[in-house]
């Protein structure tokens, strides 16, 4: 039993990892493209 367990933390913190990078990268999309649209209307 206790050979098992071992290996899907790991599994678990790499999947956090990705889905927070990916939750950061669509965040920094979207602030991106709400900055880019300010900008066009000001200019």
């Amino acid at each position: 039993m206790s050979a098992t367990p071992a290996p899907r933390p790991r599994r678990g913190r790499w999947t956090r990892l990705v889905l927070i990078a990916a939750a950061v990268r669509g965040a920094c999309a979207g602030a991106a493209r709400s900055l880019l649209d300010r900008l066009l209307e000001l200019l």
